[in-house]
C-alpha cells in the first residue's frame, strides 16, 4: 500500500523481455519517498533503463505494481 509521502511504490515487480528469457528486473519492494534523491547504478544490460521505462508508464509490468 502506497503511503502519502511515497514518490513511487514498486512491489513484486518482474520483468523480461522475451517470454522464454530470464528476467531482467526483479524487484520485491521499492519505495522512493518525495523529495528523495535515487542513483540508479549497474552495468550494461543490467535493467536501469526498462526500470525507469516501468516507472514513467513506456511499459507495462509482467508482474507485479508500479505506483505513484
Amino acid at each position: 500500500m502506497m503511503m502519502e509521502t511515497d514518490a513511487i511504490t514498486i512491489q513484486n515487480l518482474a520483468f523480461q523481455w522475451r517470454k522464454d528469457a530470464t528476467p531482467v528486473l526483479n524487484l520485491p519492494m521499492l519505495q522512493i519517498k518525495r523529495g528523495e534523491r535515487v542513483f540508479i547504478m549497474g552495468s550494461s544490460g543490467s535493467g536501469k533503463s526498462t526500470l525507469l521505462s516501468l516507472i514513467g508508464g513506456v511499459l507495462l509490468p509482467q508482474k507485479g505494481t508500479v505506483s505513484s
